[in-house]
C-alpha cells in the first residue's frame, strides 16, 4: 500500500503540517509528537521513494562517482557492488545518477589516471573504497578542494577532513575476534595473521590487530601468548608460518586472519589435517565452503552489502532531503557459524 501524508497523519492523530514538517525539518515539534510520526513511519517501512513525490529537487540531476576495487578481480568486492547497484536502482528516478569505475589495487599508477579523470568529470559526490591509503588520501583531498563531497566505506582514514565513513570500527571488529578466541580456547596460543596485497596499504589490517590485543590486555589475560605476522599472499610462505606455528608444541592453537583470504589458510589446514581454531572474515564463496566443512569455526561478517547501498542512500538522501550525514556511519558486525551463515545469503 502507498500511503500519502493525510495516511500517516491520520494514523498518528496529527496534522498533516506536523507531519509534513517532520519528514522535511521544517519547524520544531515536541517530542512526543515527534515519537508518535516517527513511530509509524517506521511500522509502516516508509520509503524514500514515497516521499520523493513531494520533493522540489525531483527535477534536478545529482551524479554520484562511483571508484571501488574491482570485484570482478577480488570477489571480496561483489557485495559492495551489488548493494551500490541497489541503491543506484532505488533513486534513480528521483535523479540520482551512479556512474561506477573501478581500479586495480596493485596498480597505482592506473588508480592515479582514473582518480584524475573523476576530478575532471567534476560529479557532485564521489563514492569510494580508499585500498591504496597514500593515493586515496590525495585524492580525496584534491575532491574536497573542488567542493565534490565524499563518501568512503570500508577502511576508515585518520588523516582526511571534510569526507565521510561508512563502515566498521575497525579496533571493536578486532575485538570481536579477541572475544570468539577468549570463550573457546582458555589456554594456548594465538596467531594473527595480515595478509596482505600490499604491504604499504594495509592499514585496515593493523587496527583489527590493535583491537584484538587491547581486548585482552584490558582483561588482563596472561594465559594466551599472541604471535603476529604480517605476509603476501604466498601460499608456500603461509604453509611454512602456519604448520610451524600449530606442530611447535602441544598447547591449543588458534589463528586469526585479519581479512578475506582466511580460505587460503583454510585449504593449508585441511591439507595439512592440522588441529588449529580458525576464524576470518567475510562470506565470500570459497570462506563459507571451509565455514560449511568445520575448517573455519567463523567467520565476521562486516555487511559489505550495506556499505554500498548506504552510501549511495544517504547522498541521495542528502541531495534530495537536504539530510545531513554523521561524518562516521559504524556497521555492526555479525558472527557467522556454519549453523546460521545460511540467513546471511539472502541479499537483503
Amino acid at each position: 500500500m502507498q500511503y500519502t501524508i493525510k495516511d500517516i497523519a491520520l494514523l498518528a492523530g496529527v496534522s498533516r503540517g506536523t507531519v509534513d514538517r517532520i519528514m522535511h525539518k521544517r519547524g520544531p515539534v515536541s517530542k512526543t509528537t515527534y515519537d508518535k510520526v516517527m513511530g509509524v513511519l517506521n511500522e509502516i517501512d516508509y520509503s524514500p521513494n514515497l516521499i520523493g513525490r513531494s520533493l522540489k529537487k525531483m527535477n534536478k540531476k545529482h551524479r554520484i562517482a562511483v571508484f571501488l576495487p574491482d570485484h570482478k578481480i577480488v570477489k571480496y568486492w561483489e557485495e559492495v557492488a551489488i548493494g551500490i547497484k541497489k541503491g543506484a536502482k532505488e533513486f534513480q528516478s528521483f535523479g540520482i545518477s551512479v556512474e561506477e569505475t573501478y581500479y586495480s589495487s596493485d596498480d597505482s599508477k592506473v588508480f592515479q589516471a582514473q582518480a584524475q579523470a573523476i576530478l575532471e568529470s567534476s560529479p557532485e559526490a564521489v563514492l569510494m573504497a580508499p585500498i591504496l591509503s597514500n593515493e586515496s588520501t590525495s585524492f580525496i583531498k584534491e575532491c574536497i578542494k573542488k567542493g565534490i563531497l565524499v563518501v568512503y566505506i570500508n577502511t576508515p582514514l585518520s588523516n582526511v577532513e571534510s569526507a565521510f565513513y561508512i563502515g566498521t570500527q575497525r579496533e571493536q571488529s578486532g575485538r570481536v575476534a579477541a572475544n570468539i578466541f577468549d570463550n573457546f580456547i582458555e589456554d594456548g596460543k594465538l596467531l594473527i595473521l595480515n595478509i596482505k596485497v600490499d604491504i604499504e596499504n594495509s592499514i585496515h589490517m593493523e587496527r583489527k590487530e590493535i583491537g584484538f590485543r587491547e581486548y585482552f590486555k584490558e582483561k588482563g589475560v596472561e594465559n594466551h601468548s599472541i604471535e603476529s605476522v604480517s605476509v603476501l599472499k604466498e601460499k608456500i610462505k603461509l604453509e611454512q608460518i602456519v604448520k610451524e606455528f600449530v606442530l611447535s608444541d602441544n598447547k591449543r592453537k588458534g589463528i586469526f586472519v585479519s581479512g578475506s583470504h582466511v580460505h587460503t589458510i583454510a585449504s593449508i589446514v585441511k591439507e595439512n589435517k592440522l588441529n588449529v581454531f580458525l576464524v576470518g572474515y567475510d562470506l565470500i564463496s570459497e570462506n563459507i565452503e571451509y565455514l560449511k566443512q568445520g575448517v573455519i569455526h567463523f567467520l565476521i561478517n562486516e555487511k559489505r552489502i550495506n556499505q554500498g547501498y548506504l552510501g549511495i542512500k544517504n547522498l541521495a538522501q542528502y541531495f534530495l532531503f537536504d539530510k545531513e550525514m554523521e561524518s562516521s556511519s559504524y556497521l555492526p558486525v555479525d558472527i557467522v557459524s556454519r549453523e546460521n551463515y545460511k540467513m546471511y545469503l539472502t541479499i537483503p
